[in-house]
């Protein structure tokens, strides 16, 4: 059976909404410390202690200078705010040439105070996948583990689009985000393999590579990150492929399609 594109995403952010209102969450924020970067610089890193973590949190930040409240953009900050899944000490930085204080070259008189709050359903969105293809077992990661710096670089798709925020649900922030730590791992071109989260309304794909058949995907799915290499086809179907240039990390080649649904 057929379900739309949102259908899938926001039964996930319902049933992970489930937890977020457990009434014996108890997260704290011990000590904080505001550093500026350099005396010319907009960049101020905040480092602060979390401690009762039972489950993943978010962190919600105010700002105020001389006790008056100061507005900044959602991508002024860059760190640890999201899904935060235990106890201990963190860091994030705001860019303050983002905000309404963006002259401000001191920060004797700025005041950072922050709130841990559960983690929105959408911080806990499955983004990514990543499958063990030795032993079969599968990992999730999330958008806030990605947008909280946890997994790597990363960076927003359209900048200035929408962003998440501590505790709200913003599923067009959840595809917004793009993992690029990825490629900092040999492992998820051999023995692993990566697949991403993408909404079905948003795919065109032309059938069996023919200009005059095309067609639309009207579901969620996950795709692979990287063409499928030969290395990770040896490794699922348990013989190497006949390739044109051997080499465990180049893309399969030379294989019909009815190899490849099996």
């Amino acid at each position: 059976m057929r379900r739309s594109s949102k259908f899938f995403l926001r039964w996930a952010i319902a049933v992970c909404a489930l937890w977020a209102f457990n009434p014996l969450y108890s997260a704290t924020i011990d000590r904080v410390i505001i550093r500026q970067q350099w005396p010319w610089n907009d960049l101020i890193r905040v480092e602060y202690k979390l401690s009762a973590v039972e489950s993943p949190v978010d962190i919600a930040v105010s700002l105020s200078v001389d006790g008056a409240p100061i507005t900044a953009q959602p991508e002024a900050f860059r760190g640890a705010l999201f899904a935060i899944p235990l106890s201990g000490v963190f860091s994030f930085t705001i860019d303050l040439s983002k905000s309404s204080a963006n002259r401000l070259r001191r920060t004797d008189n700025l005041k950072v105070e922050l709130s841990p709050v559960a983690a929105s359903s959408s911080s806990m969105f499955p983004l990514y996948k990543i499958y063990d293809l030795n032993t079969g077992a599968s990992e999730d990661v999330t958008a806030g583990e990605i947008a909280s710096g946890l997994r790597g670089l990363w960076f927003e798709a359209t900048s200035g689009g929408p962003t998440l925020k501590a505790g709200e649900d913003n599923v067009a922030a959840i595809t917004n985000i793009v993992w690029t730590g990825v490629n900092s791992n040999v492992a998820y071109k051999t023995n692993k393999l990566v697949m991403r989260y993408l909404p079905g309304e948003t795919a065109v794909v032309n059938l069996l590579n023919r200009k005059d058949t095309k067609g639309s995907i009207n579901y969620d799915y996950y795709i692979g990150v990287y063409e499928l290499t030969q290395k990770q086809w040896e490794l699922i179907y348990g013989s190497k492929a006949e390739c044109e240039w051997v080499d465990d990390l180049k893309p399969v080649n030379n294989v019909s399609y009815d190899s490849i649904r099996g």
